[in-house]
C-alpha cells in the first residue's frame, strides 16, 4: 500500500508529547502521551491496528533544525 492513510504531527517534550492526527479523509484529532515508552509502543500498536499497516507520514519537532530525507 503505498498511499498515506494519516499524516501525524508530534510534538516531543520531556514529560507529555502533543500530538495531532489527520486521517487521509480529513478527520483531525489531537491527544497528549506520557513520556513513557511503554505508552509510545502501544500507541503505536494501536495505529498499525487501525491503519491496517498502511502508510502513516509523520512530522516530528525539533529543538534546533528541521528533518529532512534524502
Amino acid at each position: 500500500m503505498d498511499t498515506v492513510v494519516a499524516y501525524i504531527g508530534l510534538d516531543w517534550a520531556d514529560e507529555r508529547h502533543s500530538v495531532h492526527l489527520q486521517t487521509a479523509e480529513g478527520a483531525v484529532e489531537h491527544r497528549e502521551l506520557e513520556q513513557k515508552p511503554a505508552v509510545l509502543h502501544e500507541w503505536i500498536a494501536r495505529l498499525q491496528q487501525r491503519f491496517s499497516g498502511g502508510k502513516i507520514a509523520v512530522a516530528l519537532e525539533q529543538r534546533r533544525q528541521f528533518v529532512r530525507t534524502p
